[in-house]
Order: C-alpha cells, then structure tokens, then sequence
C-alpha cells in the first residue's frame, strides 16, 4: 500500500506493507534523505531484533506521514532497506498503525476477547 512521507525538503511515496509483529515502521535511508530526514546526521540509534540478527540501526523523526486515511505527525522510523527480493520498499509497523482509527477498534475488540 502506498504511503507518503513528508519532509522538510520533499515528499516521496513509496509501496509499504503492513506488519502488525513490528513495533516500528521502517523507510529506506535513501528516501528519508531524499525527504531531508538524514539518517547519518541521526545521533538516535534503536535495536532491532530480525529472524536473522540484532542491529542497532538509525531513527529519524518524519515531520507528516499520510496513509491508511491517516496522518501522523513526527513519527520516529528507523532507517533500513528491506531485502531487494521484496516488492515493497518500506515496512509500517504498530508506530503508525496505532493512529488509524480501523486499528484502534481492531485492537479494543482483541482486548475485550482476551480479557474479558
């Protein structure tokens, strides 16, 4: 699905997906720089945790991300290419998912379910 990153130098779109296990949402370093949000100027770095490895990658705060009819404002994403076998190039995680108001409900019925 696409979604839009907004910067202090530009906007790019970009095709993400939605993945409910993921805390943060993941953009490519080379669109947060084409947006002005400089990965390597970053001094923030989080840990992430992949079927793979532990890293400590980037974090960045996005000034207006746009999608799922939602908009959130100053987002922190962390910078990181996803595989090139993918045909996305960015991952949303529950950073921004829950801002969407669908999510919202989605989680408060999952909550009543198994705590009743």
């Amino acid at each position: 699905m696409p979604i839009r990153f907004e910067g202090p130098r530009a906007i790019r779109t970009i095709p993400t997906v939605v993945d409910t296990g993921a805390e943060s949402s993941f953009v490519p370093p080379q669109v947060l720089f084409d947006i002005g949000c400089d990965p390597e100027k970053s001094g923030r770095r989080l840990p992430i945790i992949t079927a793979s490895h532990f890293s400590y990658l980037p974090a960045v705060v996005v000034p207006k991300i746009v999608g799922l009819q939602t908009v959130v404002a100053n987002l922190e994403v962390i910078a990181h290419e996803l595989p090139s076998e993918t045909t996305v190039q960015g991952l949303i995680g529950l950073d921004f998912l829950r801002h969407v108001p669908a999510f919202q409900e989605f989680e408060r019925k999952i909550r009543l379910l198994t705590h009743p």
